[in-house]
């Protein structure tokens, strides 16, 4: 099972702005949304994305030292935010752990379970976290190199999309897959006495907004630590 995913091209860089969080959307942000951009303290702001040597938001990855893993997408990578500002690193850092976040931009619920299987036994993580992503979302493997996260726009391949169209027509569907990833991640911590604790991110409410005005902001991500801290 490959352990791909939407940033590995993305490891060991160091850059400004990234998915949803553009340097153009900010410039348009600025003219027509500056009070927003002013209310949540965005103004010239410089944030930095800076991603491992396997393309994650995430301390480096070395299994001898004891670390809490996070399984997610973009709220749980951070987009656009400073790295302290996430809750991820707020977590990390209380329960004095390595940062293992396994957030990806866009990522699905079939995205996080597939890397949580890949990555679990390589870093024996103390604690695993997942905030679970939109259940609309689904994996789809073309290939080794065609690999794409799903949501409710058709990707152009005939087949492909008259199975979208009736994957979606019923709800039965994503609440299915959404349960057995979410119960698969739990197992496979059960399985090696590892503490677990998950959330899903449809039932958190957005407070303040991240520089792209689009993602979970600073506030709300403090309140996303608090709540897991406190069901550790």
């Amino acid at each position: 099972m490959t352990p791909k995913h939407s940033n590995s091209s993305l490891a060991n860089q160091e850059i400004p702005w990234h998915g949803t969080d553009l340097e153009e959307l900010y410039q348009k942000n600025l003219s027509r949304n500056r009070s927003q951009l002013e209310q949540y303290n965005w103004i010239d702001r410089p944030i930095t994305y800076k991603f491992n040597s396997y393309g994650f938001r995430a301390d480096e990855f070395d299994s001898t030292d004891p670390g809490v893993m996070f399984v997610g997408c973009s709220h749980t990578l951070g987009m656009g935010l400073p790295i302290e500002s996430t809750w991820a690193y707020q977590v990390s850092t209380a329960l004095k752990l390595k940062n293992y976040n396994l957030g990806v931009g866009g990522a699905s619920n079939d995205t996080a379970f597939r890397l949580a299987y890949h990555w679990i036994d390589q870093l024996k993580p103390d604690v695993v976290i997942f905030l679970s992503t939109e259940r609309t979302r689904l994996e789809l493997h073309i290939d080794d190199d065609q690999l794409y996260d799903l949501s409710v726009w058709p990707l152009g391949f005939p087949i492909v999309d008259t199975f979208m169209q009736s994957w979606y027509s019923n709800d039965t569907n994503s609440n299915m897959n959404y349960l057995k990833n979410t119960l698969a991640i739990k197992q496979l911590c059960s399985d090696r006495n590892i503490k677990y604790v998950q959330q899903e991110a449809l039932n958190i409410t957005m407070i303040d907004r991240a520089r792209d005005l689009q993602h979970y902001g600073e506030k709300t991500q403090r309140d996303i630590a608090s709540m897991f801290l406190s069901k550790l």
